[in-house]
């Protein structure tokens, strides 16, 4: 793998000389376009990460991104190789190929004066041909995509920065580009994207548009003594729940919307298991540590439930995993029993009936675009805390489809080439379920009877999209007729959010009848989730989400036909 961060601490450092003022507040509306003539599509190109404290940044900055305060100091666009690159604005053509940039294997600078700024153009797949001093127009192809791993199949993507005109300080391209940014994220699932939580500070940095600048010659800014979502190397897999079937929804009927917490408050919220309150992290002007608070489904005064971080709750809502001390561990509610797990720090999972625990054990931090280390797959029993390891593989990752089924994620290395199977716990078989290769969103439904996911830049344009795929070996992928971001809504639904439309809006689509029914919104009202922030209760009658315009928390309660 190339690190980026040491030429751009030699940048900064050689073009000190370099005198030019600090551009000032964002202006509006934003001076810059997107880098990319086509528009967003899983044919063409995806946004792939945003800038700054990012879960990326968090897991990976001491390796990346050391010299810029361990924030990801641009933002990141998925696109196969040789895919055109636009100037974002009329600019001059500054630096080509100047490795103190970083990004290899080739970047290019475009210098805008009349705003202040730099444009950043890194893993270019080829030197530009255009020349130093030359000028360039707004939308004017000035290079093509490229791969930092050099094979255009591992990590291909554009790496955008802004900078001062001097280089020292990389700016939030956010408010600079005229962009639907949380329309562009909406794909992303919850577990694995947004921002870290600093849990001394949990609600600063959490939203797209209120990122800090990089100073190229500060200190790591992210580096935090204790951050949730917990760290890649000991996350727990993602939840798996019990097979539902949720209350038919009344097409006639509109959705109603509710906030829940005040303004500024607060992301990553999740359900309890009953669906009757919603649970976030907060602080309050006297704590030094954030904690655990709970809200109705009506609102009202939140409580504090906990401290933080927060456990790790069964579906059933009768067992916990809490750290303790130094421990994970399983605790039951009734009874008060308390059971030390032997994870080494990783965090478990329950299984969608509760009855087993699932996590995996990873000796070394698992790196894109290098090689995996050896992962470790356990269980253990609910009702005696008996460990088991099934399975030692090549990175990847591992989740519950039932009480005895996993699915088996493994990626070969330096590419996007993954392999999926199924493992049976009582027989310890593994079978062969699908091969493919940039799979992006995957998620099981309720009782694990089916995968949902998204393929990205195929080579057959018409085979990229969502795909439905039953959880049998032989089981044939079955393209589904939308593009969005999805959340199931019980074992034969999902949500979705159509990708592209402006304002948002909610489709509710069956499986089995391969039917589509748009739900209603309140006249004069409308909805934006920021950075792909909702759940669906387990019972399939609400919406929590984050919303991007007052980050405060929402509730959206679904047109459910018992209630007429």
């Amino acid at each position: 793998m190339m690190r980026r961060c040491l030429p751009v601490i030699l940048a900064s450092s050689l073009l000190i000389a370099v005198s030019q003022p600090v551009a000032a507040q964002p202006p509006s509306p934003p001076p810059f376009d997107l880098p990319f003539a086509k528009p967003p599509s899983p044919e063409t190109w995806m946004f792939e990460q945003y800038y700054g404290n990012t879960l990326d940044a968090s897991n990976y900055g001491k390796y990346w991104y050391a010299a810029g305060q361990g924030l990801h100091f641009g933002m990141d666009f998925e696109a196969p190789c040789g895919t055109p690159v636009t100037a974002i604005a009329d600019g001059v053509i500054d630096q080509i190929d100047n490795q103190l940039f970083g990004a290899a294997p080739h970047n290019l600078v475009i210098r805008h004066d009349q705003y202040g700024y730099v444009s950043v153009y890194g893993h270019l797949h080829e030197k530009v041909t255009l020349l130093r001093g030359q000028p360039v127009k707004r939308g004017e192809v000035v290079a093509v995509t490229g791969d930092p791993d050099l094979n255009c199949h591992s990590r291909p993507h554009l790496h955008l920065e802004i900078r001062s005109l001097d280089y020292r300080t990389a700016y939030n391209p956010a408010p600079l580009i005229n962009a639907d940014w949380d329309m562009l994220y909406s794909l992303h699932p919850s577990d694995f994207s947004g921002f870290a939580k600093d849990l001394r500070r949990p609600n600063r940095w959490q939203f797209n548009e209120d990122q800090p600048p990089t100073d190229f010659n500060g200190n790591a800014v992210n580096n935090f003594s204790q951050s949730w979502p917990a760290s890649y190397r000991v996350q727990p897999p993602p939840i798996t729940l019990p097979a539902t079937l949720a209350q038919p929804l009344n097409a006639n009927m509109p959705i109603h919307l509710q906030r829940l917490t005040q303004t500024g408050c607060c992301t990553r919220p999740w359900w309890t298991p009953d669906s009757q309150a919603v649970q976030y992290l907060d602080i309050q002007p006297d704590q030094d540590l954030a904690s655990v608070y709970q809200v109705g489904l009506r609102g009202g005064t939140p409580t504090v439930i906990s401290a933080s971080p927060p456990a790790i709750v069964a579906p059933n809502g009768k067992y916990e995993v809490r750290v303790i001390g130094n421990n994970m561990t399983l605790v039951e509610l009734a009874t008060d029993k308390r059971t030390n797990l032997f994870t080494r720090g990783a965090y478990p999972r329950f299984s969608p009936n509760s009855t087993r625990l699932l996590w995996h054990i990873r000796p070394a931090d698992d790196i894109p675009g290098e090689i995996a280390p050896r992962t470790e797959i356990w269980i253990a029993d609910v009702a005696t805390g008996e460990a088991t390891l099934l399975r030692t593989q090549s990175g990847g990752a591992v989740r519950w489809l039932d009480e005895d089924r996993l699915l088996i994620s493994e990626i070969k290395n330096y590419s996007q080439d993954v392999s999926l199977s199924i493992l049976t716990i009582s027989t310890k078989e593994v079978q062969p379920l699908i091969e493919t290769s940039f799979m992006r969103s995957l998620t099981v439904a309720p009782g694990g009877k089916y995968l949902m996911y998204a393929l990205y830049f195929q080579d057959k344009p018409d085979a990229s999209g969502v795909f439905l795929l039953e959880t049998q070996p032989g089981a044939v992928p079955k393209q589904l007729p939308f593009f969005g971001g999805w959340r199931w809504r019980d074992s034969s639904s999902v949500l979705y959010i159509p990708f592209g439309e402006t304002p948002m809006s909610l489709v509710l689509y069956d499986i089995t009848t391969n039917s589509q029914q748009q739900l209603q919104v309140p006249k004069f009202e409308t909805f934006r989730i920021a950075t792909a922030d909702w759940e669906v209760s387990p019972d399939g009658r609400h919406i929590v989400f984050v919303e991007g315009r007052d980050h405060a928390i929402w509730v959206i309660d679904l047109p459910v036909r018992d209630w007429f």
